[in-house]
């Protein structure tokens, strides 16, 4: 197979996480089977929605990830206090053994891609 395709309907099938109520995450792409784990990439459609609920304790980031923010507004904050809050259009890189914490006022969709393995979505969260 020499690509891959998803139409916008995929967007509207996220499952949720199990140890969040306000995230929908999904893995979409992932490269071919047998290829090595330093090769690898993982494409994912990533939703939050607002939520007052306090984070929980901060995933540290086993791989770097990039990504686009597609619709809505999404706030990041990493461990030493750095903020921001992007748009639609933004894209952000985030460099491994961060800790980063997502939030949205609104909303916000993203699709992000990163060197792992095929997310599990029954494991918790990587924490420290």
């Amino acid at each position: 197979m020499v690509f891959e395709h998803l139409s916008e309907a995929k967007l509207f099938k996220i499952p949720k996480i199990p140890w969040n109520d306000h995230v929908l995450y999904d893995d979409v792409y992932t490269s071919k089977e047998g290829t090595s784990p330093e090769n690898s990439l993982t494409g994912s459609f990533f939703f939050i929605e607002n939520t007052d609920a306090a984070p929980e304790t901060l995933p540290k980031y086993i791989s770097d990830e990039t990504g686009v923010v597609l619709r809505g507004t999404v706030k990041l904050e990493d461990e030493t206090g750095k903020q921001v809050t992007m748009k639609a259009g933004d894209t952000f890189f985030i460099h491994r053994g961060s800790e980063v914490t997502w939030s949205s006022d609104d909303y916000a969709l993203c699709f992000k891609a990163g060197n792992r393995a095929k997310f599990d979505m029954n494991m918790e969260a990587e924490k420290k």
